[in-house]
């Protein structure tokens, strides 16, 4: 067996080691809940959400480490139909990345917004247009769901880099090679965390 081949072998334990640790993350992490709040203008509805408890401090520490958190946004607006199935009036999705700035040691929203507490994550106002024309008289409602993923296939690699202090690059991309591509995107969708929330449109506008 080759010089190389051997040293994937006695890197594996470590990984194994690494990726049952972070399962064992989502595991004992407080049940994340989203918030949501919502305004209604002549042609549009505002919607605020907060996400909180999605971090604990051991997801918090690999962020700090390097990995980035992928957050993913979904809000509907709902109208409630009598005596029929509720209807789907609009979709807005959004995606944000969630880092960590060493140099002044603090977190951000696609490097743009700081956050003051990751525990209790205001994520901002999402308008949804209505197409320049007002609602319709009825109940209207909001339907947010988000999801956030720290450890996905290709952080994973990034991980595995962290094996030993003083790695080469050749090493860390060798470690990266034992993590299949079957066996990351199985983790990846495990270590997640998701919530979801819904909240009234209020029927007057501001």
């Amino acid at each position: 067996m080759s010089t190389e081949g051997r040293q994937r072998r006695s890197d594996l334990p470590a990984l194994l080691a690494i990726c049952a640790a972070l399962y064992c993350l989502v595991v004992l992490a407080a049940a994340p809940s989203l918030e949501c709040r919502a305004t209604l203008g002549p042609t549009r509805v505002l919607v605020n959400v907060r996400l909180r408890d999605f971090f604990d401090p051991e997801l918090l520490r690999l962020v700090r480490l390097g990995l980035e958190g992928q957050l993913y946004l979904e809000i509907k607006l709902v109208q409630q139909r009598r005596f029929w199935f509720n209807q789907n009036i609009l979709t807005h999705s959004a995606e944000m990345v969630f880092s960590y700035a060493k140099e002044d040691q603090s977190f951000w929203l696609d490097a743009r917004t700081r956050v003051e507490d990751p525990l209790d994550l205001e994520l901002g106002r999402f308008a949804l247009s209505l197409g320049g024309r007002a609602l319709e008289e009825g109940a209207y409602w909001i339907e947010a769901k988000a999801r956030l993923q720290v450890v996905t296939a290709a952080s994973l690699s990034k991980v595995a880099g962290w094996l030993g202090p003083g790695s080469s690059g050749e090493e860390r991309s060798a470690a990266g090679t034992l993590i299949s591509e079957g066996v990351a995107n199985a983790l990846a969708n495990e270590l997640s965390h998701s919530g979801s929330g819904t909240c009234p449109v209020p029927a007057t506008r501001r």
